[in-house]
């Protein structure tokens, strides 16, 4: 986790908090209301509002009005807020692929046997219906 914050820190010179972000990589996958990212991020109005404020201010989210109801507002990520995502990714994929690179063969070997254990938990608990 920490060379996550690094990555972030750095890109952003550390003018995007860890939960901003949060907000933006929801956002990535489809527009949202201020109500259901206070839900996501278990969060009160009035904080999500002040780190929106940032988001907003910096060009990586867009308000707009609802598809759904004209009556509400929705939050997208913009066009500067998806790639600035994007680049983010990349940097974090080229990290994980070099350190898993560097691994010995008994970790790298633990580590494929973790993730198989891991992705049949997650598959036991879909086909269960478990919304979690």
């Amino acid at each position: 986790m920490h060379f996550l914050r690094t990555r972030l820190n750095s890109m952003t010179d550390g003018h995007l908090s860890i939960p901003q972000f949060r907000i933006m990589m929801r956002l990535k996958l489809e527009p949202e209301s201020q109500t259901g990212l206070c839900a996501f991020l278990g969060v009160k109005p009035p904080t999500l509002s002040r780190m929106l404020r940032c988001l907003l201010k910096k060009g990586y989210v867009e308000r707009t009005v609802s598809k759904r109801d004209a009556r509400r507002a929705e939050l997208s990520l913009s066009a500067k807020g998806r790639k600035h995502i994007k680049i983010y990714e990349a940097e974090v994929l080229r990290e994980l692929n070099s350190r898993v690179q560097n691994l010995s063969s008994s970790d790298s070997l633990r580590l494929e046997k973790s993730l198989a254990v891991l992705h049949d938990l997650l598959r036991s608990s879909d086909d269960q219906g478990d919304p979690s």
